[in-house]
C-alpha cells in the first residue's frame, strides 16, 4: 500500500535459473541484464524490525543476450551471507568462504 510494507503473512520471493524472478505476490519476471537486483529490503526505522536486505546478481551466460543468477546475498545482523552458483556446499560469510551449516549472531541467523 503506497510503497509501505505491512506484515500480513509469510511469503516467498525467488531468483533462480536464467534468470527467473518471482515476487512475493507470485508475479514472474525474467531479467537478462547483469545488474544487482534488490529482491527485498527493510526501509522502516521501526525498532521492532530487524534491518535486512536480499539482492541477486546476474552474470552473462556466454553471450550478452542471456544471463543467469550468479549470487544471492543476504545482509542482516551486521553480516553479509552470499550464496554462489560456484560454491556448492559453502556460503560466503563476510567475504570468507565457509562450509555449511553456519550459525551466527548467537543463533539468530542459521544457514
Amino acid at each position: 500500500q503506497n510503497g509501505v510494507c505491512k506484515h500480513i503473512s509469510k511469503a516467498t520471493c525467488r531468483a533462480v535459473g536464467d534468470p527467473h524472478y518471482t515476487t512475493f505476490d507470485g508475479r514472474s519476471f525474467d531479467f537478462q541484464g547483469t545488474c544487482t537486483y534488490t529482491l527485498v529490503t527493510c526501509l522502516d526505522n521501526d525498532p521492532r524490525l530487524i534491518p535486512f536486505s536480499v539482492t541477486a546478481k546476474n552474470e552473462h551466460r556466454g553471450n550478452t543476450q542471456v544471463s543467469f543468477v550468479r549470487t544471492v546475498s543476504i545482509s542482516v545482523y551486521g553480516h553479509v551471507i552470499t550464496i554462489s552458483k560456484y560454491d556448492v556446499g559453502k556460503v560466503g560469510v563476510n567475504s570468507i568462504s565457509t562450509h555449511l551449516p553456519v550459525t551466527l549472531s548467537d543463533g539468530k541467523l542459521r544457514v
